[in-house]
């Protein structure tokens, strides 16, 4: 029993001194840098930082590496990495963050072909630094064994005074190798530009270096808003991954953000992009660049960007796939941090010069949703025949007032390319000397759009007025449809066709009020008919119907109704609009022509409103308008009608032109059963 209780007590002693030893080995070692040489130096009597490294990196359980005042520290060559887990390197006691310069710096000057700090063990911490001038990254977070790293409040790239660059040459910060986890927060990041070399801001790279967070930096700015170039403020390449979100990115030679060689999905939300918080312009040359072998790219998903006075706003080429745009702000920056719809009238107009979008060199499966550009020369930009399945919906597109915009939207080449959708999801137009433009493109859909400034409602923020052409079929589109557009205030045509090959093209069930010319084939004003219509040019220059006569009848019990009848050519089908308030509609398909090239449509009720006739021939190729028939002017009834409707009035035809119905009336003709002819009534009569 003795020898029992014995054991026992050993084994409890032995997991004492265990948990003892492992509560030690757990506790915090602090090492505090009180000399800025670059000798290896005496922890802590005096310790350097490089001694402080190695110090920590051979030290058990955590370690912070901390500083006794500020200090300018100049390395003869590279530090030694951080190699041990949890090692954090923390000056923020003494000062650092995005608008706060630090006091302690790290000078790459004399380090040779070195990088600032570089970390290879996981869960460490760099804080409140300022780390410039070397060779290679300020910040490396590299390999599979560095996860979960925090880098905070660190200025990378500039001067003490945020004033100048003194560049790290190859990015301020690099998280390659298949580091995970890392979290790169509220640093100012700016001047790794160098000729000669790719100096980014943040480089996200290679090896599956996933589920980076990129969070409220500064980069590319200096303190009093300067110019501090890197060549892209953010790069994620080579199967990385990242979200990026809250950031202000200005000045990058390339871009602001760019994206290549991705396989992951990638957010990006919240961030300001070519301006700054105080409405200050800090250009980019591009924004977002979505480039070669990026996919699912996911922009403004959560929350809309800020892409406001750079060249090209975002970029969406070189094959980029499944990328998504929604809720952005383009060319527009608020009048502070809310991004509220209704916060547009007072909205700061700060057009990207070139483009607000652009997708071209084989960019496919690109939805474009629900962003608001303001158009500098062009709004969105669809630019070559390898690109394909582009769906531009519900987004809100206006020229801005200090210079011509050419087209809000500027389809030049593409396949499966569509500009709005149904009911709701079209587009707002207006502000440009084309709306939407559309070449080169086989069978687009051009459907659901609001163009011009009286249509395009959700247009609240100043933008111009002045607008040509509504919709421009231009060379090589065939079957295109164009469907369920209101297009107003065109001072040229509301949809014109001038390519000379264009053919086949649907203009249906679109409304229209207040344009010089409402169809417009070849962009010559009105075409006359001709006999046998053996035109060539746009939809062959197919003749409109004409309307050559009006009866009027009606049923008992029912009401009144009329009946239209004239040709048009052989085949084609018919189609009568007239005004419903301001806009002119579709009313009715008539009857198809028939050899004899005859049709008539009947329509319920008496028509105050000039009516109009639109053909479309077998092959869906549209005519322009007819001329309008003022049917409240000529006025045909059938036999037995001894009455009229005018206005509502159902009137005696005797008393016709009596007062002010017979002030408008020019003449109304009654057929004669028993005479076998119509007989008239005129004012003049």
């Amino acid at each position: 029993m003795a020898r029992r209780f014995l054991v026992m007590l050993l084994a409890v002693l032995a997991w004492s001194a265990w948990t003892v030893g492992s509560t030690q080995a757990q506790s915090t070692h602090e090492w505090i840098v009180n000399h800025d040489g670059d000798e290896l130096g005496d922890c802590p009597a005096s310790c350097t930082l490089r001694a402080a490294i190695d110090a920590a990196n051979v030290s058990a359980g955590p370690d912070v590496i901390q500083f006794e005042r500020g200090m300018t520290i100049r390395p003869g060559w590279a530090l030694p990495p951080l190699a041990a887990p949890n090692i954090s390197i923390d000056a923020s006691s003494l000062g650092g963050g995005v608008d706060q310069a630090p006091l302690v710096w790290i000078d790459g000057a004399s380090a040779g072909d070195a990088a600032g700090i570089e970390i290879v063990a996981a869960r460490a911490t760099v804080r409140g630094l300022g780390i410039s001038g070397f060779q290679r990254y300020g910040i490396g977070v590299v390999g599979v064994g560095a996860s979960d790293a925090r880098i905070e409040g660190n200025w990378l790239g500039l001067s003490p005074d945020g004033l100048r660059a003194q560049a790290n040459q190859l990015s301020g910060v690099a998280v390659v190798g298949g580091a995970t986890r890392a979290r790169v927060i509220g640093n100012r990041i700016a001047g790794n530009s160098v000729e000669g070399r790719t100096g980014h801001g943040i480089v996200i790279g290679g090896g599956g270096s996933v589920n980076a967070e990129l969070r409220d930096n500064v980069i590319g700015i200096g303190t009093n808003g300067a110019a501090l170039p890197n060549d892209d403020g953010i790069l994620i390449v080579d199967s990385a991954q990242a979200t990026v979100q809250g950031n202000v990115i200005g000045h990058s030679a390339v871009a602001g953000i760019e994206v290549r060689e991705t396989r992951m999905p990638i957010a990006i939300d919240g961030n300001w992009i070519g301006i700054q918080r105080d409405g200050r312009v800090a250009a980019n040359d591009v924004g977002i660049f979505l480039g070669p072998g990026s996919a699912a790219v996911r922009v403004g998903a959560r929350e809309g960007n800020v892409i406001a006075g750079n060249r090209v706003g975002v970029a969406v080429e070189q094959g980029a796939r499944e990328a998504e745009l929604w809720n952005n702000w383009i060319g527009l920056a608020p009048r502070g941090d809310g991004m509220a719809p209704s916060d547009l009238p007072q909205a700061r107009i700060r057009p990207n010069l070139e483009r607000g979008v652009s997708i071209i060199a084989g960019a496919a499966q690109v939805r474009v949703v629900n962003n608001v550009v303001a158009a500098g020369e062009f709004g969105i930009v669809v630019g070559d025949a390898q690109t394909s399945r582009v769906s531009l919906t519900r987004n809100v597109i206006a020229g801005a007032r200090d210079g011509v915009t050419e087209a809000g939207i500027d389809v030049r080449a593409g396949t499966e390319i569509s500009v709005g959708g149904d009911r709701g999801y079209g587009n707002d137009v207006c502000g440009a000397k084309v709306a939407v433009r559309i070449a080169r493109t086989e069978e687009p859909s051009v459907r659901g759009n609001r163009i011009g400034p009286d249509a395009a409602e959700r247009v609240t923020f100043d933008s111009d007025d002045a607008m040509e052409t509504g919709i421009e079929l231009g060379l090589g589109i065939q079957g295109g449809v164009v469907r369920q557009n209101q297009i107003t205030s065109a001072s040229r045509a509301g949809i014109a066709v001038i390519g000379a090959d264009a053919r086949d093209n649907l203009l249906i069930e679109n409304r229209y009020s207040d344009n010089e010319i409402d169809i417009d084939l070849g962009g010559d004003g009105p075409t006359p008919n001709d006999p046998g219509d053996f035109d060539t040019g746009p939809h062959t220059l197919l003749n409109y119907p004409v309307i050559e006569s009006q009866d009027v009848f009606e049923r008992v019990g029912v009401g009144w109704y009329a009946t239209f009848s004239g040709t048009a050519e052989p085949g084609a089908h018919v189609y009568l609009y007239t005004f419903e308030g301001k806009w002119m509609v579709q009313k009715a398909q008539a009857s198809t022509a028939d050899r004899q090239g005859l049709w008539s449509a009947t329509l319920f009720g008496v028509f105050e409103q000039p009516i109009r006739a639109l053909a479309i021939s077998r092959t869906r190729a549209t005519s322009e308008f007819s001329p309008a028939w003022e049917p409240s002017r000529r006025v045909k009834l059938r036999s037995g009608v001894s009455r009229l409707v005018w206005q509502g009035l159902e009137t005696a035809i005797g008393d016709a032109f009596a007062g002010a119905v017979g002030d408008a009336v020019v003449s109304v003709w009654r057929w004669d059963a028993a005479e076998q002819a119509w007989q008239g009534w005129a004012p003049a009569a």
